[in-house]
């Protein structure tokens, strides 16, 4: 004939950070393996890991709870919107029920020469799934009255086990909006013993959250030392770092004694190129004539400071150290310019002015890339002597050409 006990256990959440909430569990036990229900009431039916509004904790459909009695794991249970249900198997008569809710990331470890598992671990790095995070907490079977612990099978089949969080909820305030970050020197990885109980922390490495709109994100932290200089990263900003304070199971950080971080942002760089047809549209020839494309102009800054064509030839001319050329853009800082010039038939004569460098063969190039700046001026040098050579003072010349322009780039900083 089947037999069957039926026994209720409480299940009391006091996770510090949370709300408190008592659940009836009612499990049905026939031989050595017990068909679990808690039931926690409520709550919505997406999603997994408990879901985090600070400062309370509720349970989503998929959430589980592991249980463990005399040292192993007996089973899992899964919460359906309304209960947890599970079986689990060969619970030690004389012994407590262990209960351990790990953010549903457990990695149960391998079974011993017994076919026991004793242990299992959960990685905490990726929380980028707000509101739902992986909170750790565990709890024995006790009696709700006294505190005393109650073992399998209780007498007045009743039992009621408060939940200890073995991670902290901490607040970070950013000023980087609706943005993934990452933290490093965390300790992201929680060993569980099912012998002892005993939930241990451990592992450097790099948490990963989420931050809203405002750049307020939250994360589960473990217990550990504080970090002075936390390596911190985040798509479109520069690294930078951040002070985390010491970190204590069951503790809540917020408002005032956030964690907070503050990260420039990464400079987009936009290549703008003028290729041989848009250089055969350039005719600049005196004082204030101008060509602009795609956001860059280029000015001419005195009489004999040109830039023209002849036929395919585009050219660029300055016969004094009063002539110069100015490029300039209304949409950032250009960092870089390259004038390409055609390896066959182009020339470069005289020297160009600070922040120029010339590069022949294989490159053919003239490059500025001196500073950031709005405006830059290409110009040349003093240079005297006698066209053929022969002695004397000198006379002034041409003092800077460059024949056969072919592509003109921008590199520009917004």
């Amino acid at each position: 004939m089947r037999r069957m006990t039926y026994f209720v256990m409480a299940l009391a959440m006091v996770l510090g950070f949370t709300q408190c909430k008592k659940e009836n569990l009612e499990p049905e036990n026939e031989g050595k393996q017990v068909m679990i229900t808690l039931n926690v009431g409520g709550g919505d039916n997406n999603g997994s890991k408990a879901v985090v509004t600070p400062p309370s904790v509720t349970f989503e459909t998929g959430d589980k709870i592991l249980v463990a009695s005399d040292g192993h794991y007996v089973g899992t249970l899964t919460y359906n919107g309304t209960n947890f249900n599970g079986d689990i198997t060969d619970p030690v008569v004389g012994k407590p029920l262990y209960f351990y809710f790990l953010g549903n990331n457990a990695v149960l470890g391998s079974a011993n020469g017994n076919g026991d598992i004793t242990n299992c671990t959960v990685n905490i790095s990726n929380q980028t799934d707000y509101p739902h995070l992986p909170v750790i907490s565990m709890g024995v079977s006790i009696n709700r009255s006294t505190g005393a612990t109650v073992t399998y099978p209780s007498a007045n089949n009743e039992y009621e086990a408060q939940l200890h969080n073995k991670c902290a909820l901490v607040k970070f305030s950013t000023n980087l909006n609706s943005s993934v970050v990452n933290v490093a020197s965390m300790n992201t990885m929680a060993s569980v013993n099912f012998g002892t109980g005993a939930i241990t922390s451990g592992t450097s490495g790099t948490v990963s959250f989420n931050t809203d709109d405002s750049g307020i994100g939250w994360a589960i932290l473990l217990e550990q030392s504080a970090v002075i200089g936390a390596a911190v990263t985040a798509t479109g900003y520069q690294d930078g770092t951040c002070d985390v304070p010491a970190i204590s199971n069951n503790a809540y950080i917020t408002d005032g004694d956030a964690v907070s971080i503050s990260l420039t942002a990464t400079p987009v760089e936009t290549v703008i190129t003028w290729n041989s047809s848009t250089i055969s549209s350039i005719n600049i020839s005196g004082n204030g004539s101008s060509f602009t494309n795609g956001g860059i102009t280029v000015t001419s800054r005195s009489t004999d400071a040109k830039w023209n064509n002849s036929g395919s030839i585009s050219t660029i001319t300055l016969k004094s150290t009063s002539d110069k050329l100015t490029f300039s853009t209304a949409d950032g800082t250009i960092t870089k310019i390259i004038i390409t010039l055609n390896p066959t038939s182009g020339s470069v004569e005289g020297t160009p002015s600070p922040g120029w460098t010339y590069n022949g063969l294989p490159n053919y190039t003239l490059t500025w890339t001196d500073s950031s700046s709005s405006s830059v001026d290409l110009g040349c040098v003093s240079s005297k002597g006698f066209p053929g050579g022969g002695i004397g003072p000198g006379i002034e010349t041409e003092k800077f050409k460059v024949a056969a322009i072919t592509k003109v780039e921008f590199t520009v900083q917004q």
